[in-house]
């Protein structure tokens, strides 16, 4: 005979671990949640004060901080992706915070538009008006 009560047991403890799991995956991602609503306002500052100043450290540290926030607003977009556009040749430091906002702003990678495996910066790479920088 089967007994059902022996069986169960193995199916209750992967459902209690998953449980306990999924409640700290959920406390993880509120805290991260929190933690990006209130820095977002002073990141965002601290990316146009770097702008001012011409700091390029400063400008890869707050600007990735800012792209990467879950609260990056529509409007910041354009103003981020212009500042970074303007200084990537003269700061090659800047290469690939400006294919991080590339890519938030237009939806896609940058891509080497002669085919060389190069320099992959040789101008603007959208022939869209409808990128996602202004939907």
């Amino acid at each position: 005979m089967i007994d059902i009560h022996s069986d169960s047991i193995p199916v209750i403890a992967l459902f209690t671990g998953l449980l306990i799991f999924l409640f700290f995956a959920y406390l993880f991602l509120n805290r991260r949640k929190k933690r990006h609503e209130i820095s977002y306002a002073g990141d965002l500052k601290g990316f146009n004060e770097a702008v001012l100043s011409e700091d390029i450290e400063s400008m890869k540290f707050y600007g990735d901080r800012v792209i990467w926030n879950e609260f990056f607003e529509q409007s910041d977009k354009r103003t981020i992706y212009q500042a970074v556009e303007s200084r990537v040749i003269l700061n090659p430091e800047l290469k690939q915070l400006w294919k991080d906002v590339h890519y938030k702003t237009h939806g896609f990678e940058p891509v080497d538009s002669d085919g060389k495996n190069g320099d992959w910066y040789t101008g603007k790479y959208s022939s869209s008006e409808n990128d996602i920088l202004d939907q």
